[in-house]
């Protein structure tokens, strides 16, 4: 599974943590998603394109709270797990959090 950005946008969830939060997934869900698109949109939600395998993370333009990239990688975990047809993990999204927050 692989992280696109559209166009180049800037986005409120950056390359590097997605690809982190992609890491920590079941190697099963890239099956069923070939990659996660990052683009630019009007509010933090999701998308699924079946024929192309990938899921889209909408962001609004500028950097995101803490509480929003927390939400975004939410809906992620959330859009990844219903387009791979499989069940997260119990701890999955703590080790998303985990990996995109900076060590206290």
């Amino acid at each position: 599974m692989k992280v696109v950005i559209q166009n180049g946008a800037y986005h409120g969830l950056a390359r590097r943590e997605a690809e982190a939060v992609i890491r920590q997934l079941p190697l099963a869900w890239s099956k069923d998603v070939h990659q996660v698109l990052l683009v630019r949109g009007d509010s933090l939600r999701t998308s699924f394109y079946p024929k192309q395998n990938t899921v889209c993370l909408h962001s609004p333009r500028g950097p995101l709270s803490p509480e929003d990239k927390c939400i975004a990688v939410s809906l992620l975990l959330d859009a990844l797990s219903k387009a791979s047809g499989h069940e997260p993990p119990d701890d999955l999204e703590q080790r998303c959090h985990s990996a995109i927050s900076p060590p206290f």
